[in-house]
């Protein structure tokens, strides 16, 4: 089956979101990215991007814009960006996945940009229980979930529900360090990571 895109012929299609956002107290102004290291999308070498839009701004005096520098390269621009403003972009490429396309740059003061990525890999392995609509309160029922679990295996392990034989006992230390990635993986999803007013990033596409 061929697949194409504005009547082009491609190998693959995939559509990426992108959020950018302070998630900080100090506003972030177009003098703060670093002019060798500029902020910019980019794409694997053997990945073009086909097309790109902003699909969602919550200030837009902000006047965030991207520009195509290449085939597999967009520059982002914006004035300003005050603690909890930010945008989202999507991006359609011929790459195969998601991780195909990765946010670069270097804006004074910020050692890194934080990943959300987390939450859709959790989501790809059938830990975000998709009971209703609503992405957010999916994420919530899912950290619920996940905390009970977790409590309700380390007492019924702690009161000896679980418990084998005790000439053949194991040590409790593999069980205990094993549930401890996935309570604090409830917890986490119990926070939200992403601005309410830039929740495009998170419905499906």
């Amino acid at each position: 089956m061929d697949i194409k895109f504005q009547n082009q012929k491609v190998k693959n299609l995939t559509v990426s979101k992108i959020v950018i956002w302070n998630s900080g107290d100090i506003t972030i102004n177009k003098t703060d990215i670093v002019a060798k290291d500029n902020l910019r999308i980019a794409a694997s070498s053997n990945v073009s991007i086909l097309d790109s839009s902003i699909i969602q701004s919550n200030e837009d005096s902000n006047n965030f814009s991207i520009r195509t520098v290449s085939a597999n390269e967009l520059e982002i621009n914006f004035d300003y960006i005050d603690s909890s403003q930010g945008c989202v972009i999507q991006i359609i490429h011929d790459g195969s996945r998601t991780t195909d396309i990765e946010l670069k740059g270097k804006i004074k003061g910020i050692k890194k940009f934080k990943n959300v990525e987390t939450l859709r890999l959790v989501a790809r392995f059938g830990l975000l229980l998709p009971i209703t609509k609503n992405s957010n309160l999916n994420r919530k029922i899912s950290g619920v979930f996940l905390i009970t679990l977790c409590v309700l295996l380390l007492t019924l392990k702690y009161f000896g529900f679980l418990e084998q034989e005790q000439n053949t006992k194991p040590s409790d230390w593999p069980i205990y360090i094993a549930l401890i990635p996935y309570l604090l993986l409830g917890i986490a999803l119990l926070f939200r990571w992403v601005p309410k007013s830039l929740d495009a990033f998170n419905e499906k596409i």
